[in-house]
């Protein structure tokens, strides 16, 4: 059975700022799609879905047409994840937007760490970067795990880790920076010092 939301909860779930921990959905969002948000909380520092509340703040629920099951988001992590992650889920009473009683559904996802999750079908790799979901190469995965494993990465670190040049490896380091996911550290780009390691830890 659903639980009763405390009015100051359901305020905070429709109005808490779309960031690195948490998000909105509407429950017309098809859960392959849903899948990208939730592989990519799972793949930095987890964080909360809340279904049913538009990106405005507005409860629209589960029973209007068009909306799908709490059932499929439910089982979303388990159908569209490999592996899939830890996700649990709580099912709150609310007065949508029409008056009429129905629920949100909040689901928390926890990190994956060791592992890269992805999202079936595709096997896309997504990493939570403030409000986005970012999609990531096989060589910025690649450089995400190294850096998760040894605190940093380098270019000729990971140059090595994919049999690749100096070259290649700077560019990927680079456009992980400039996707947020990934910071430089070094007095200049001639510094022999000079290193990246993760924006959020």
């Amino acid at each position: 059975m659903p639980s009763r939301c405390e009015t100051n909860g359901v305020e905070a779930l429709r109005f808490t700022p779309e960031g690195q921990y948490f998000d909105r959905k509407s429950a017309r969002i098809n859960p392959h799609d849903l899948a990208k948000t939730i592989t990519a909380m799972a793949n930095a520092g987890g964080g909360r879905l809340a279904i049913g509340i538009e990106d405005d703040g507005q409860i629209t629920g589960f029973h209007y047409a068009g909306a799908r099951t709490p059932e499929e988001f439910e089982r979303c992590a388990q159908e569209h994840c490999d592996p899939a992650p830890q996700v649990t889920s709580e099912r709150f009473i609310v007065n949508n937007a029409a008056s009429a009683i129905d629920f949100v559904l909040l689901l928390s996802v926890y990190p994956s760490r060791p592992h890269i999750v992805r999202r079936k079908g595709d096997s896309k790799v997504f990493l939570r970067v403030s409000d986005k979901s970012t999609s990531l190469t096989e060589y910025e995965v690649m450089a995400v795990m190294l850096s998760r494993k040894e605190g940093k990465v380098t270019r000729s670190t990971l140059a090595s880790h994919i049999g690749r040049s100096k070259h290649i490896a700077g560019l990927t380091l680079q456009d992980l920076v400039g996707k947020g996911v990934m910071l430089w550290r070094g007095s200049s780009t001639h510094d022999p010092k000079q290193y990246y390691e993760l924006a959020h830890q």
